[in-house]
């Protein structure tokens, strides 16, 4: 299971998984939360929109959880920063 995390905020799973749920993940008091959830599109690719509260460092990530045929995927976080 591959998870692509662009710096646009672009990603995609591959093999696809249509329909299936991925969640946009926070990290934030020491520990990773998730604040959004959407499916993925026919060839497995999907976006999230980012509209952080403050000015200051976030870091992100993608959860694909599983299902019936493969485990749990995490894509590696990315760091976006609000001036």
């Amino acid at each position: 299971m591959l998870l692509q995390l662009k710096p646009q905020g672009f990603v995609g799973v591959a093999p696809a998984h249509a329909g299936q749920l991925v969640s946009l993940q926070l990290y934030s008091n020491k520990t990773w939360k998730s604040i959004a959830s959407v499916k993925l599109s026919a060839s497995g690719k999907y976006a999230f929109g980012i509209r952080p509260a403050a000015r200051a460092s976030f870091a992100y990530r993608v959860l694909f959880a599983g299902d019936a045929d493969h485990a749990q995927a995490v894509s590696p976080y990315r760091i976006v920063t609000v001036s």
